[in-house]
């Protein structure tokens, strides 16, 4: 394993635990607005700003992960 190898390995970390947070997200948002029985804008914006912010992130790192995938001829 290369140098890039525990790097790699903890982007790859990263991204899951920032792609289960997003999921966790959605459904602590989807449960909310059904027990609130109507629809909360300021809760449900918040909801869909903070999924966005976490769908950002796993772009992000997965962007390094390809950065740092790619040989020296890259």
């Amino acid at each position: 394993m290369d140098a890039r190898g525990p790097l790699i390995e903890t982007l790859h970390k990263a991204c899951g635990s920032v792609e289960v947070a997003r999921d966790l997200l959605g459904r602590s948002g989807s449960l909310y607005v059904q027990a609130a029985g109507a629809t909360d804008e300021d809760v449900s914006e918040c909801f869909a700003l903070a999924a966005s912010a976490l769908s950002r992130v796993v772009d992000a790192l997965q962007l390094k992960m390809s950065e740092s995938s790619l040989g020296p001829a890259a």
